[in-house]
């Protein structure tokens, strides 16, 4: 998390954003050494390019302008957006599922005559939104990592005038006194 001037940044590393795209072309550089290594020595290099890309959030405190944005190398790039009069800040906890349904898993059991739903994905994200002056909220930021999106609210709300809620510590905060409550 840095703080420079007029601009929180919050820098969240070399992620797997582009794993998938780099494997695929390390695997296709190796049949290319034999028979086009040509072709072999551009496709490493562009892996290891988007291997060490890294991505990261950026928010102008003057202007209330934001981006997400990829860097190489210290090079940034990513389209600013304005937040139009962000009357306050909230981070809030994103989990998406995906299903599959296999037609014949319900055979024998009459319950689940149209199949049985499987979850084949999972993702857990920590959503930096605002909500403007006509009461809309739009989600600025999707974090990986709940740390730096604590450390960020926290210097948002240190240098701004925006009122900054986690929603994510008050549910850990009702969710420990309602334990709290059933032990004794």
């Amino acid at each position: 998390m840095n703080t420079t001037k007029n601009y929180l940044i919050a820098r969240e590393g070399m992620t797997s954003v582009y794993l998938i795209p780099a494997v695929i072309g390390f695997a296709l550089a190796i049949p290319f050494f034999f028979f086009l290594w040509p072709v072999a020595f551009v496709l490493v290099p562009l892996s290891i390019i988007l291997l060490t890309t890294e991505t990261g959030f950026e928010y102008n405190l003057a202007s209330n302008e934001y981006r997400s944005y990829k860097s190489l190398f210290g090079s940034k790039w990513g389209e600013w957006t304005t937040a139009m009069q962000p009357v306050r800040f909230d981070l809030r906890l994103s989990v998406e599922r995906e299903y599959t349904t296999t037609p014949f898993s319900g055979i024998g059991n009459p319950g689940s005559f149209y199949g049985n739903s499987t979850e084949i994905a999972k993702s857990i994200t920590y959503d930096l939104s605002y909500t403007n002056s006509r009461n809309q909220r739009e989600i600025m930021f999707e974090f990986l990592d709940y740390d730096l999106a604590k450390k960020f609210i926290r210097e948002l709300h240190e240098h701004g005038t925006v009122p900054v809620t986690n929603h994510i510590a008050l549910k850990l905060q009702e969710n420990q006194k309602k334990r709290m409550q059933r032990m004794r």
